[in-house]
C-alpha cells in the first residue's frame, strides 16, 4: 500500500517530499491528535512520535512509510515519503 485515503486525513500533508534535509513536517490543519510511526521498506519500525515536526536525520536515504493514526477515532492512513 503506497497511500490510503480517509476523508478524515484529507488535509494532512507531508513536506518536503522527497526530503533532503533532516526535518519532515506534517501539515495538520484539522488539529487531529496524531500518533505517527515511520517504517522502512521492509516494514520495520524506525521512529514513533506525536510531534508534527520530525527529525529524520538518523534515517538513511530510502523509501519510508508513515502511519498516521488519529488517537480519538482510531482511523489511520499510510503515506509514502522518500529520503534522498
Amino acid at each position: 500500500i503506497i497511500s490510503t485515503h480517509d476523508p478524515l486525513f484529507a488535509q494532512i500533508e507531508i513536506y518536503p517530499n522527497p526530503v533532503t534535509a533532516g526535518i519532515v513536517f506534517i501539515k495538520n490543519t484539522d488539529g487531529l491528535k496524531l500518533e505517527i510511526r515511520i517504517f522502512d521498506y521492509l516494514g520495520r519500525l524506525q521512529l514513533s512520535t506525536s510531534n508534527t515536526i520530525i527529525d529524520i536525520s538518523d534515517l538513511i536515504p530510502g523509501t519510508y512509510f508513515m502511519k498516521l493514526l488519529d488517537e480519538e477515532s482510531g482511523s489511520k492512513v499510510f503515506k509514502k515519503f522518500l529520503i534522498l
